[in-house]
């Protein structure tokens, strides 16, 4: 296919377009606890104490997550203040960034259709757009990782006698790769090399060691790896000891060790995350994903293929696992969906029956059961008597939350854009129908932003933060009680103590205090009921309030 000047203009155009969406709505959420409040809470203190090296959390370093992060939403929260929306600035750019990335290299492997197809199923996908709007880590990492392999891999073709580089030497790319693997370790730890070197130890495998890179490549990546670690860590450990960097290390080992806070799943798990997760596009790549890549030259879809299982496969052994653990998935993932679609369209033919019917079926059965949410919430005193024996679920059903019912129509709107795109992919209008995909996730998650997840927020923490919220520029100890919670930090906006011992609980219930503690538990915790030092300020859903004043 011929590719005009003005094709990849257009196409740009709509990458632009698409990449703007993810600033819609930012700050119009709460952030979630945990993971989306740590972060945050970790770049406010960052602001706080001017000590740009160590994250802290409680103003204690803390050892769990590199800075790089932090240092992206602490920038942000620097420029447009502390908040919700500059904690999640970060993961929007970092959108558009990986779009953009996505465009070009599917047009260097292929050309602009190749490219636009890939943006396009990327975009529509549930889980990468949704992830794109939050403050976790991983999307930013998942960027560094993703191209980091790509820029080595480059290095290699580069510094190889076979065209289409033939004579070059590749080291601009390997540069890359060692800066962006830097990026990626600095942003989520070790993790970020090991995945590194699996893929690209596979790959090499793969081929029989055929384009080992010359050992100037491998030094110059080298050295830019340990260029930006070498200064932070050495930095580090001359201001704080070397004490941090070992409980560092050690935390990242138990990640793989051992169910760190509780994330234990079966071997499975992440398996169904990304094939219900990143619908449409996971039923699309399905046909690609368990054979190998045609022809022993397609080096970019072969280490596209060993990076998806890399992760699948790594992430389903470590004890510890969380949705989001497998996002970087994501990204080969999408390759091999435009691959398949790409080469429809080159055939010309229509997409299978079993597929079409595939994503009709899983699309409806979604858009329903949203659509179903609010007549739950209209009528949750069924749930409540299903339910009965949880107590804590009961509690949070209590709170109080006004459905309209009218949100039944993000379901029923999205069902139908699922609808209206199998409609197109029939009559082989396998772009449109695309369009239609990505239209309809666009709608669903900026509608269910405004009008469905400020209703599930209530009922998981609204009354926790809200109470928190109160206690701004007060001069008060706030703390959870039974369970753990970084809300109370970032929403009580809470400042260094001279008294060291806020962070003692014993201290915090029999002490001697100096000014107001404010201790929150959940609803089925009532141990705080028989200490005569508090009194219970009130019940709100799945959390209960109390007080204990100077002097008792």
């Amino acid at each position: 296919m011929k590719t005009t000047h003005r094709s990849t203009s257009y196409y740009l155009g709509v990458t632009a377009l698409l990449s703007l969406s993810y600033f819609l709505l930012l700050g119009y959420n709460h952030l979630f606890d945990w993971d989306e409040i740590n972060f945050a809470e970790c770049a406010r203190e960052m602001l706080i104490t001017g000590d740009w090296l160590t994250p802290r959390i409680v103003f204690l370093p803390f050892h769990e997550k590199p800075p790089f992060y932090i240092w992206l939403q602490a920038a942000a929260m620097y420029t447009l203040g502390v908040g919700e929306w500059a904690a999640r600035f970060p993961n929007a750019v970092f959108g558009g960034l990986t779009l953009f990335t996505l465009f070009f290299m599917g047009k260097c492997y292929r050309n602009t259709r190749f490219g636009i197809i890939w943006v396009l199923l990327y975009y529509g996908a549930l889980l990468p757009h949704f992830y794109f709007k939050s403050g976790i880590i991983d999307p930013v990492f998942n960027y560094f990782i993703f191209v980091s392999i790509y820029c080595f891999v480059q290095g290699m073709a580069a510094g190889s006698a076979s065209p289409p580089a033939k004579g070059t030497s590749g080291l601009p790319w390997f540069l890359a790769a060692g800066l962006l693997n830097a990026l990626a370790v600095l942003t989520k730890g070790p993790v970020g090399l090991l995945l590194f070197g699996l893929t690209v130890g596979g790959y090499l495998l793969w081929n029989r060691g055929q384009g080992f890179p010359r050992w100037s490549g491998l030094l110059v990546f080298a050295l830019a790896w340990l260029l930006p670690l070498a200064t932070w860590l050495s930095l580090d450990v001359f201001y704080h000891g070397i004490e941090k960097t070992y409980a560092f290390l050690n935390y990242q080992i138990e990640l793989f060790s051992k169910p760190v806070a509780g994330h234990q799943q079966p071997f499975y798990y992440h398996f169904l995350v990304v094939l219900l997760g990143c619908f449409p596009m996971s039923f699309m790549a399905l046909p690609q994903l368990f054979k190998k890549p045609a022809g022993a030259s397609d080096g970019f879809a072969q280490w596209q293929f060993l990076l998806f299982w890399v992760v699948l496969v790594l992430f389903s052994i470590v004890s510890t696992k969380i949705v989001h653990y497998s996002s970087l998935a994501y990204l080969p993932l999408s390759f091999f969906a435009a691959q398949y679609v790409f080469g429809l369209l080159e055939q010309g033919v229509a997409m299978p029956r079993w597929l079409r019917r595939a994503i009709l079926v899983f699309g409806s059965i979604l858009g329903g059961a949203i659509a179903l949410l609010p007549v739950v919430g209209r009528h949750k005193e069924l749930l409540v008597e299903l339910l009965q024996r949880d107590v804590l679920t009961v509690a949070s059903l209590q709170t109080e939350v006004h459905w309209t019912g009218w949100e039944s129509f993000i379901g029923l709107g999205f069902a139908a854009g699922v609808i209206l795109a199998v409609y197109h992919f029939k009559r082989r209008n396998i772009l449109s129908g695309l369009s239609v995909l990505g239209l309809a996730t666009f709608l669903l998650l900026l509608t269910a932003n405004l009008w469905v997840v400020p209703k599930i927020a209530v009922y998981s923490q609204g009354p926790a933060v809200a109470f928190y919220e109160t206690l701004q520029n007060q001069e008060v100890y706030v703390a959870p009680y039974g369970f753990k919670s970084y809300a109370h930090l970032f929403y009580a906006r809470q400042q260094p103590k001279a008294n060291s011992q806020y962070r003692d609980q014993e201290w915090l219930l029999h002490g001697d205090i100096d000014r107001p503690v404010y201790l929150v538990s959940k609803a089925n915790n009532t141990l705080l009921d028989g200490n005569p030092n508090f009194q219970l300020l009130g019940v709100d859903g799945a959390f209960r309030f109390y007080l204990r004043e100077v002097g008792e």
